[in-house]
């Protein structure tokens, strides 16, 4: 697995480059990355019913939609974004677990109940 840890805090080129990297390589990735203030929001959702408009509009605060499902999330500096690409068959269910434990056990060591 290749990790990227990108330089940029424009969360519109961050997730062009996890597309880019998903739609034309068939590596396996970990990114890291910092947004600047946003809202982004999965595939199937609709922009309308998981951003307050008006506000965002007001605020200059972008909502983008990323190319993976899941819900809504509020990007800022204050956070890690990660993004795993894995190269699977189609028809084979990928165990996220195995993906996810490294950092769960990291994030209890800090006293942080995560799940």
């Amino acid at each position: 697995m290749i990790c990227i840890s990108l330089s940029s805090t424009d969360p519109f080129f961050n997730l062009a480059t996890d597309e880019y990297l998903f739609k034309s390589s068939r590596k396996e990735y970990l990114i890291l990355g910092i947004n600047n203030i946003s809202v982004i929001i999965g595939k199937h959702q609709s922009a309308h019913r998981e951003a307050d408009t008006k506000f965002v509009t007001e605020h200059k605060i972008p909502v983008i939609r990323r190319i993976s499902g899941g819900g809504t999330v509020f990007h800022d500096q204050g956070n890690l974004n990660f993004t795993f690409i894995l190269n699977s068959r189609e028809g084979k269910q990928i165990d996220f677990r195995k993906y996810m434990l490294p950092v769960i056990n990291f994030l209890s060591s800090l006293g942080i109940d995560a799940k």
